[in-house]
């Protein structure tokens, strides 16, 4: 017997369906203290929306290093619906779906509440696809423990320290966006239903491919969207030759337009042309980890399969393609450090914010042809400075050509999507420094500003200023992730400082970690792992910080 109300269910089927003809997302979390209670309303709402689901694979995410986690994800398997394939992923395996898509997702955010979790799934599910994220009751939330709370706690403080402000700007934020609804299985009840959407139905709009180009019809079919496309035809470049100048090309794009696919077309196809006019033809991929270039190395494979290259595939220890070889063709990843070392008919660049300027520069140096992409906002997003900052320096290169784009429409679903809102939104993103006018200028040139002591109120109730200091952060620190923002709001050691100009711009972030106030004898506890959390109390450095 199912423990929702049929006339719940319909209205969840009924803006599923309603989202379908949109091409976006729907969000519902369902909450309640059993965990029966819990799994059984999931299962009944996939149940009721198995054929809207049905023939894509469904991502079931969990903490397995909590038995509970294991047993509802036991639980959930007997029960799901049959002709739907499960994928069940692990938390800190959540590296193995990158690139992949899916038709829902099931996250079980009992054990854990980690902004990088959320980062990492939420681009993951196709238009017209379900989130469906299991949680506590909202009364019992404010008492749970989470692992990412538990590894934010230092020596001198405990549990009881951590401020939970992250988890009360998470569940705000759910009751505020559209397309997404919360439903209390144990009350059941709705706390908050989905609202009326206004967007028009979405048709992908037809491609318009090149009438000339040297990359043929049926590889450009491959593209997604007009975006890619455009991505094509500049990749087109990369085949002529250079003489006397260098040929850069910097690709930006928020995540999910499907900047990684669009590189591996080309790749692929610009493997097969140069070998075929060369003789031989190497292709040097780089990014901070061969996971962020899966998606370049699978549809670079596509392609060359389409062309009938016999192919080797090699896989790291880890099972992770490192590199795709044929007779006269090499496409390689190289750790940054190697491929500033190496040579190469074209150096490809994916991530690169995450990578120094000094060695993007050596790589530039070292390559007539070479590729920078990055995502700008995401999970793995570092805001348009960097590509302001890299592209100034590069046009004060002689001898250098630089092509750029920014990619804008989505990949996996429409544009205006609700639920990449809602995301973008909750884990700051989107956040961008504030634009200073020339009175905020004349201020900072006067120091005219203000120290300022952010407290619970800046962080949960003036979301401009807090946009304007995170955006900040996000724009010098070029390896941020969303945890930083969870770190600076609940970290009980982590304190936030800034300078605002009289007319109210934030113009400095600072984020100040305590430290100390242990004795002599604690190095050696730590050591033994005996050293109990609690035992001391560094107040008096924050106060001293305060004071300072």
């Amino acid at each position: 017997m199912p423990v929702v109300p049929e006339e719940h269910l319909s209205e969840v089927r009924e803006e599923l369906v309603k989202a379908r003809r949109l091409g976006h997302r729907r969000l519902l979390v369902v909450m309640s203290d059993d965990d029966s209670r819990l799994v059984s309303a999931t299962l009944d709402f996939l149940l009721e929306v198995r054929d809207l689901i049905a023939g894509d694979t469904l991502l079931y995410t969990y903490h397995a290093f909590y038995s509970d986690g294991a047993m509802r994800k036991e639980v959930f398997a007997k029960g799901a619906p049959r002709n739907v394939e499960v994928d069940f992923v692990s938390y800190h395996e959540l590296d193995k779906i990158l690139g992949r898509t899916y038709g829902a997702c099931v996250a079980d955010l009992v054990n854990n509440l980690e902004p990088n979790d959320l980062g990492r799934i939420m681009g993951v599910v196709r238009g017209g696809g379900l989130y469906i994220l299991m949680m506590p009751s909202l009364r019992r939330l404010p008492e749970v423990v989470t692992r990412f709370q538990l590894n934010l706690v230092t020596p001198g403080y405990t549990v009881k320290d951590v401020r939970k402000l992250f988890e009360r700007r998470f569940v705000e934020k759910l009751m505020v966006h559209d397309g997404i609804a919360v439903y209390d299985a144990d009350s059941r009840v709705f706390l908050r239903k989905f609202t009326p959407s206004r967007a028009p139905p979405y048709e992908r709009r037809p491609l318009v491919l090149p009438e000339k180009s040297k990359i043929p019809p049926r590889i450009y079919k491959l593209a997604l969207t007009q975006d890619q496309v455009e991505v094509l035809k500049i990749l087109e470049r990369f085949y002529e030759k250079v003489e006397g100048r260098k040929l850069v090309f910097v690709l930006t794009a928020d995540r999910g337009r499907g900047k990684s696919s669009a590189l591996g077309i080309g790749v692929g196809w610009l493997a097969h042309r140069l070998r075929r006019a060369k003789g031989r033809c190497r292709i040097v991929l780089t990014a901070p980890s061969p996971l962020n270039v899966q998606e370049v190395f699978r549809f670079s494979r596509k392609v060359l399969e389409i062309y009938k290259h016999p192919l080797e595939v090699e896989d790291s220890e880890e099972g992770v393609m490192i590199a795709l070889r044929s007779k006269g063709i090499d496409i390689e990843y190289l750790s940054p450090v190697e491929a500033a070392r190496t040579r190469a008919d074209i150096l490809v660049v994916d991530e690169a914010a995450s990578i120094s300027v000094p060695l993007l520069f050596k790589i530039v140096e070292k390559h007539d042809k070479a590729i920078f992409s990055s995502t700008i906002h995401g999970y793995e997003g570092a805001g348009r400075g960097f590509s302001v900052r890299f592209l100034r320096r590069l046009r004060s290169e002689k001898d250098l050509e630089v092509l750029e784009y920014e990619m804008s429409e989505p990949i996996r679903y429409a544009p205006n999507d609700p639920i990449e809102a809602w995301i973008f939104d909750t884990l700051l993103l989107d956040a961008e420094p504030a634009s200073l006018s020339g009175e905020d200028l004349k201020c900072v040139e006067r120091l005219d500003v203000e120290y300022y002591k952010p407290d619970e109120d800046f962080f949960l109730r003036r979301e401009d200023e807090l946009r304007q200091f995170f955006g900040i952060y996000i724009l010098s620190h070029y390896r941020n992730n969303p945890n930083d923002l969870g770190m600076i709001m609940n970290a009980p050691h982590h304190l936030a400082r800034m300078l605002k100009t009289r007319t109210g711009k934030v113009v400095v972030s600072v984020e100040l970690a305590v430290e100390g106030g242990r004795r002599f004898g604690d190095c050696a506890r730590v050591r033994e792992g005996r050293l109990d959390y609690g035992q001391y109390n560094t107040r008096q450095a924050d106060q001293a910080l305060q004071g300072a």
